[in-house]
C-alpha cells in the first residue's frame, strides 16, 4: 500500500481487506504505517495475511502529550486510542510495534536543542547512523529496562517455501 493511502475515518469499513484480499503466492512483505485504530476492523484479514507472508503493522506516536497531539496532528486519533489498537494487535501476534517520530523540536523535547537540529539537518532530510546509533542504543536499553518486548506467543508466519522435487528418469 503506498503512503499517505490510509483513508480517513469512516471513509472505509474495511480499510485494508480488499488490497490484502488481491494479493496472491507469493507473496511479498505487507507493511503498514499508521495513525488510525481503525486498523482493527481488519484484524482476521491481518492475521490471515500473516499465515501467508510477513506482516507488519507500524503505528506513528510522536507523542503522548494531549496538548501538543491536538496542537500537531488535529483530526487524528489520539495517542490512547493508538496505544489501545497496538495493544490488540499485539494479542492478535501480529508483528507490531511504534515509530516515535517526528520529534518536534521545541514541542516533543527541548526548544534549547533549536540551533543544534538547524545544524544537524541544514542539508539533509535524514541523520547519518553516526548521529542515530546512540538514541537508538538509549532506547533499546530504556525498551529492556522497562520491559518492553515482544510479547507475542505465536509467532504467526507464513508456511516454509516447498521443496521442488526432482524427477528420476
Amino acid at each position: 500500500m503506498p503512503r499517505g493511502a490510509e483513508p480517513r475515518a469512516g471513509d472505509a469499513v474495511r480499510l485494508v481487506a480488499q488490497p490484502v484480499h488481491g494479493l496472491r503466492p507469493p507473496l511479498h512483505v505487507l507493511s503498514i504505517i499508521t495513525r488510525g485504530p481503525l486498523i482493527l476492523r481488519d484484524l482476521d484479514v491481518l492475521t490471515a495475511a500473516a499465515r501467508r507472508t510477513t506482516v507488519g503493522v507500524t503505528f506513528s506516536i510522536p507523542t503522548l502529550d494531549p496538548d501538543i497531539w491536538r496542537t500537531t496532528e488535529p483530526g487524528t486519533a489520539p495517542p490512547h486510542q493508538r496505544l489501545r489498537a497496538l495493544q490488540e494487535l499485539v494479542k492478535a501476534e501480529l508483528d507490531v510495534g511504534v515509530g516515535m517520530a517526528p520529534i518536534l523540536p521545541g514541542l516533543s523535547d527541548r526548544p534549547e536543542l533549536l540551533p543544534a537540529y538547524e545544524r544537524l539537518y541544514e542539508r539533509r532530510a535524514y541523520l547519518p547512523a553516526e548521529e542515530t546509533k546512540p538514541i537508538r542504543e538509549q532506547v533499546r536499553e530504556l525498551a529492556r529496562a522497562a520491559g518492553v518486548r515482544d510479547r507475542r506467543t505465536v509467532r504467526l508466519e507464513p508456511p516454509a517455501d516447498a521443496e521442488q522435487l526432482s524427477l528420476a528418469v
